[in-house]
């Protein structure tokens, strides 16, 4: 058994993708959450896999000494456990790229060691509490060594050490060496750590000192970290090091290394997907496209197919459903053109409803995907969201480049991506866009799309899959969503409104177990009930939803306070 420590304060996402990673009869995983943003994780979710614990103690700053604080806080956790035999220290950005399962068998510690500037402990550190990356901070701290250096402030040791050494904190050692430098550190009444206090990024002296004054454990250590890194400056951004891409996929691949070093989930998604191309999922298995169309111009709806037929998975069927029999002609003669797509029309109009239900009747393919006929798909729109499926899941949605009136809107950089049990979250908002993957036999368990929406129909199926199984997330723009101001009128929000209210009434149930997701989901109808509708329908809204007020009285406040 080995044991994976993680410290986290940012992307969810991607520590849940990390997490993932490790098998739960074979790793133990000890995760410490920056407690100024632990109310962004999902901890229960986290916790569920049963080979996890986390904590939220220390207030992180960066180049404090509370990550180290955290770091040995974990380490102490997991020596507690006898079957754990060796350990990685690891970020929330650090991703597993190769077999780990003789690590143990080694006994080698895997670290990075450098030369140690003397200035770097010689005089003390007064900002220790502070983010060492401000710039006020920094001067100060740049000024305080100065003053130290005239007035012969000059430090000889760290704790008994003459001789220091650092590198990154991020390393890979067998339990018995992680023991003695825990051991170590708080030996002689703690002397090493509390002069380790006073100097600048405290974490990079820890092990690389106490190993390399040990004639026990020098000869076990190689001076490689094991931790894919790039250091070079690139597309203009100065800090490293640089997050990866997939660029960055062939070296990886070829490092020879355990770790890649740094990587985020929306920036990074195009390498994760390279990198997780074998997940254990059949890449053959047959993927039914189902685009209904109703009175859309021809040159639309063909821009739709096209983009369907051109998707880089091979193993797929296209079906179209007509849900306006007067345009059957037109379409048979567009379609003349791909010999290859089913068609199904309606006798009568249908609704959107039961002509997707007539599209998945009709499939043959173990997962299905719906395309709107003023949608697009990237070419590797189908290829990506299959790479990302996992046993158990049921859904993989993935996010739409939204294009209102001609114009491209920029993407929401904050916009999170729930994964795995996200009933809750979708009992809250949806946030499922893009033409989601479905396993076919789950919609049919789950009754396919129900004919009583007139609108919300989608959220209505995403919630009642969700209900059955996981859910997966590809973060990258692969699909486009065509959109435009005139389509958004009075009429359509009241049906809007009325599809909302019967996902209230459906799942008053789930809503009563889950009261957070129900004040927010109603908030949101109260937002947008005062954005679009008339005076009089937001106030009948309002008055219904009462709580909701509290939602409104704090826009109000806030718009005061600006003006």
């Amino acid at each position: 058994m080995q044991a994976i420590i993680i410290t986290a304060y940012r992307d969810p996402d991607m520590l849940c993708r990390i997490c993932e990673k490790f098998d739960r009869d074979k790793y133990r995983i000890f995760i410490h959450i920056d407690k100024r943003y632990v109310r962004d994780f999902d901890i229960k979710r986290l916790s569920a896999r049963g080979n996890i614990e986390i904590f939220s103690k220390y207030r992180v700053t960066w180049g404090s000494i509370k990550h180290l604080y955290a770091i040995i806080a974990l380490m102490k956790r997991a020596l507690a456990y006898e079957d754990v035999k060796y350990i990685h220290i690891i970020s929330g950005q650090d991703y597993p790229i190769a077999d780990l399962s003789g690590a143990e068998e080694d006994g080698n510690i895997y670290i990075s060691i450098a030369p140690l500037p003397e200035e770097r402990y010689r005089q003390y550190n007064i900002c220790q509490s502070f983010d060492q990356r401000k710039r006020m901070i920094e001067y100060l701290y740049r000024g305080s060594v100065r003053l130290q250096k005239i007035f012969g402030v000059n430090r000889e040791k760290l704790g008994l050490y003459k001789r220091i050494y650092k590198g990154n904190i991020w390393s890979s050692m067998p339990k018995k060496a992680a023991e003695y430098a825990v051991k170590t550190a708080f030996s002689n009444g703690g002397l090493f750590i509390k002069d380790l206090y006073t100097t600048y990024i405290p974490e990079e002296f820890f092990f690389q000192t106490i190993f390399m004054n040990s004639p026990e454990w020098r000869d076990k250590i190689v001076k490689n970290n094991m931790r894919y890194n790039d250091w070079t400056e690139r597309d203009g951004d100065s800090s490293v090091p640089v997050t990866l891409d997939e660029r960055d996929y062939e070296k990886i691949k070829s490092s020879g290394k355990w770790f890649a070093r740094k990587v985020d989930s929306l920036k990074s998604d195009g390498l994760l997907y390279l990198l997780d191309g074998s997940n254990g999922i059949k890449k053959n298995e047959l993927v039914t496209v189902v685009i209904t169309t109703c009175k859309r111009d021809m040159s639309v709806l063909e821009r739709a197919l096209k983009s369907a037929c051109d998707q880089t998975y091979e193993n797929k069927e296209i079906i179209v459903v007509n849900d306006y029999p007067p345009y059957r002609e037109r379409i048979e003669e567009l379609l003349k053109a791909y010999p290859e797509v089913k068609f199904i029309s309606n006798d009568v109009q249908s609704g959107a409803c039961a002509s997707r239900n007539a599209g998945i009747k009709a499939s043959k393919g173990k997962y299905i995907s719906p395309l709107d006929d003023d949608d697009e798909w990237r070419p590797t729109k189908l290829e990506r969201q299959m790479a990302a499926l996992r046993d158990g899941t049921v859904m993989v949605y993935c996010t739409n480049e939204i294009v209102l009136d001609d114009k491209p809107l920029k993407a929401d950089p904050h916009r999170k991506y729930p994964e795995g049990d996200v009933e809750k979250d979708l009992l809250s908002a949806n946030f499922v866009s893009g033409g989601p993957l479905l396993k076919t036999d789950t919609v049919n368990e789950c009754g396919g799309y129900d004919p009583g929406f007139e609108s919300c129909q989608d959220l209505d199926l995403w919630i009642r899959l969700a209900m059955r199984g996981d859910v997966r997330a590809v973060r990258e723009p692969v699909a486009i969503a065509y959109m435009g101001h005139a389509s958004i009128t009075t009429g359509s929000f009241e049906r809007r409104m009325q599809g909302w209210e019967r996902i209230l009434d459906k799942y008053k149930d789930e809503y009563a177990k889950h009261p957070e997701a129900y004040k927010a989901f109603t908030a949101t109808m109260v937002r947008e009930a005062a954005k679009k509708a008339p005076l009089g329908y937001s106030v009948k809204v309002l008055k219904k939803y009462g709580h909701a007020k509290d939602y409104l009285k704090g826009i109000v406040m806030r718009v005061l306070r600006i003006y």
